[in-house]
């Protein structure tokens, strides 16, 4: 029997605030631990919240950027239940009316259905060490979105797809920094598979808390075929919790599955509903910048670049702002994107962060361009550029990088390798390939990396025969 897997993802993304959703404490990642923490976020009884509208206006922007229907009037509710991290004992969410519904997100012409975007405070962190936990409230009260997709999901490839384009659109309408280790993003998954061409849904299993699309992959595929194992034995996967274990790629069981009745969701008293108008709405739509979907159409149409390039560049939005800049400095666009992402992409460190200006690198690829340089002294001026900043023509004139043009000049170097490495130029004649490699190397150490490759190609092999 054939089978087809049906998988909706509940992705939780902290918002790119200063501060918390209902009070004035900062939203920080890696402080020491309770020291963003007042009455209010840490569930002291006689606080009251306080709606952060920053919060409000990030939501409303991943819900123009997914392609929501933004809702004029939503609420906040009480979602009751009990653990040491949550010191209120419920946490405040949205549940009957989301601020955002029915979205979607293309991925190679198919669209997989949003059903809600509601907003809702973060829970602190449980700190486990051998016999003791420790709480830490830093995180209690961070503002989150919850973005719940449709079971439209097909296979782990699939999320993987959908996860990485509503991470670009997230990064790039500035929602969440989507930082995957620090936890701003995270995924739980509910997974079923029903024998193929049937509509009804199978026993359902959510995986939590996974924090990489690699990991959300392997999870979904581990659990397919967990689920068609059991149904080809004659038994039927529980309506459980699990979680994914990254060493051993399995997933396990963690608990039964809530149903959501359990935690008795009620209106919360001490927030007013949201009514949002729509001139509020069409004024964060005016202000929405370039989607990467956009973005990638500009850049194929107005530079050439390949689809390589354009899943390279916008991996972060200051690659691409990075990108941009530089291409209106340069001659050829399509060539100052094969340095960033073969050279300077290279260099990066765990920060990201581009220690060369965008001027700069169109410099070196503007010399490319009128065959001034070649690739080789680029590369070796890119990694001058990331340890110190200098104008880059001056630097190619004071130390004589120039590229060599001439043939007659070229052909003396090449003759003298010839005559220096007669073995080489005799196992290339017997038909042994690999040896004109060598000796091109050889030209380009004579020539300090200056000959230029295409005119250094065409002499070796007129000399060779």
């Amino acid at each position: 029997m054939k089978y087809e897997a049906v998988i909706g993802l509940e992705v939780h993304v902290e918002l790119k605030t200063n501060t918390k959703l209902f009070c004035g404490c900062r939203n920080e990642f890696g402080k020491k631990p309770n020291t963003l923490v007042c009455p209010v976020c840490a569930g002291m009884p006689g606080t009251l919240p306080r709606l952060n509208k920053e919060a409000v206006n990030l939501a409303i922007k991943a819900g123009i950027g997914l392609n929501c229907k933004i809702n004029k009037f939503s609420r906040f509710d009480r979602k009751n239940y009990y653990y040491p991290d949550l010191p209120k004992g419920y946490q405040t969410t949205q549940y009957e009316m989301p601020l955002c519904t029915d979205g979607y997100i293309d991925i190679g012409g198919r669209k997989i259905g949003i059903e809600r975007i509601h907003l809702e405070e973060d829970a602190g962190k449980l700190i486990h060490e051998e016999d003791k936990t420790f709480v830490d409230f830093n995180r209690s009260g961070v503002p989150l979105i919850e973005i719940v997709s449709r079971p439209d999901i097909r296979s782990g490839e699939e999320a993987a797809l959908y996860l990485k384009k509503l991470r670009g659109i997230l990064l790039f309408t500035g929602v969440s920094d989507c930082k995957m280790n620090e936890g701003s993003m995270r995924v739980d998954v509910n997974v079923s598979v029903r024998p193929k061409g049937l509509s009804f849904f199978g026993a359902k299993t959510e995986i939590k808390n996974i924090n990489s699309f690699q990991y959300t992959q392997e999870a979904i595929g581990y659990e397919i075929n967990r689920h068609i194992e059991l149904y080809e034995n004659g038994k039927t996967p529980e309506n459980e919790t699990r979680r994914y274990d990254e060493k051993s790629k399995k997933t396990y069981t963690m608990r039964a599955k809530e149903d959501s009745s359990l935690y008795m969701y009620l209106p919360d008293t001490e927030l007013v509903p949201l009514d949002i108008s729509e001139e509020e709405i069409d004024e964060i739509r005016k202000k929405m910048p370039l989607l990467p979907e956009e973005r990638e159409k500009m850049y194929v149409k107005e530079h050439g670049l390949s689809d390589f390039d354009c899943e390279n560049i916008l991996q972060e939005v200051h690659f691409a702002e990075y990108f941009e800049e530089a291409a209106k400095l340069s001659k050829d666009a399509k060539n100052s994107a094969n340095l960033l992402i073969t050279q300077i992409f290279s260099l990066l460190e765990s920060d990201k962060v581009i220690k060369i200006k965008p001027l700069r690198l169109a410099e070196v690829s503007n010399l490319m361009t009128d065959e001034v340089i070649n690739s080789s002294t680029a590369k070796k001026l890119l990694e001058k550029l990331w340890e110190e900043d200098f104008d880059v023509e001056n630097y190619v004139k004071e130390n004589k990088l120039f590229q060599i043009n001439e043939k007659d000049v070229l052909s003396r170097y090449i003759d003298e390798a010839m005559e220096e490495n007669q073995k080489i130029v005799d196992d290339y004649r017997k038909g042994k390939k690999k040896a004109l490699k060598a000796l091109t190397g050889i030209v380009m150490a004579k020539t300090r990396g200056r000959a230029n490759p295409r005119l250094l190609n065409t002499l070796l092999n007129e000399k060779l025969g």
